[in-house]
């Protein structure tokens, strides 16, 4: 019966009707936890779908806790290092930045950087998606300089492996220039304003207004030279 309910409840959380779903699964756990041979793996997902529905309702403390109980039970049965766990970091993570609690958030985001680190291969959120939430996290502190430098680790990797107009490195460079412009970098900050429009002109229409925006933040940079 578990999985009938954990089946309707994924129709649910698709469908956007989060406190449905979020008791289809409660009551899948309660199945699940009357069964004579409770699955493992079963618990699990779960626990990340309790998770995950409590987080779109906003109620992080409650998927917090679900997110800890699947990290207890991967731990007490896989390596430390185990590449498993770098979604459930970055997940535990990301709670702890919407939070606000950006010290916890980034403790975690290392833990899975360090895992990454080790097995680059896995194919489970790549290391520059990693970076760049640290980066953010960084600079949500105001600590621009660490962010700067998470920000220009996923530019040195995406440079290696995207096209020179993937509009990811527009993102990328537009990080890296803002983090200059904070700083007072403000050469260097049109630089990748520079590179950003670059990019943009030869992957957007030129009418997008993305092309504008980057127009106005080097104009901008360049008044900030000038005073």
């Amino acid at each position: 019966m578990g999985i009938v309910y954990f089946g309707i409840g994924n129709v649910q959380y698709d469908e956007k009707n989060y406190q449905s779903a979020l008791l289809s699964f409660q009551q899948t756990l309660v199945s699940h936890q009357n069964s004579p041979s409770p699955d493992y793996t079963f618990l699990i997902a779960i626990y990340r779908s309790i998770a995950v529905s409590y987080e779109a309702m906003g109620n992080y403390l409650n998927a917090l806790s679900f997110y800890k109980s699947i990290l207890e039970l991967k731990q007490t049965v896989s390596a430390p290092d185990t590449p498993e766990l770098i979604s459930i970091y970055v997940g535990i993570g990301t709670l702890y930045n919407k939070m606000e609690e950006y010290s916890n958030a980034l403790s975690f985001y290392h833990k899975a950087l360090e895992i990454k680190a080790k097995y680059p291969n896995y194919d489970e959120l790549d290391v520059p998606f990693i970076s760049n939430i640290i980066g953010s996290t960084y600079c949500k502190m105001n600590d621009y300089q660490n962010a700067l430098l998470f920000y220009q680790k996923t530019v040195e990797i995406e440079q290696n492996c995207l096209h020179p107009s993937h509009i990811d490195l527009a993102t990328a460079y537009n990080n890296i220039g803002t983090m200059h412009s904070f700083i007072g970098n403000y050469s260097s900050a049109i630089q990748f304003y520079q590179k950003v429009l670059e990019v943009q002109q030869n992957s957007l229409p030129p009418d997008h207004p993305d092309l504008t925006n980057t127009r106005n933040k080097i104009i901008a940079v360049r008044e900030q030279m000038e005073n």
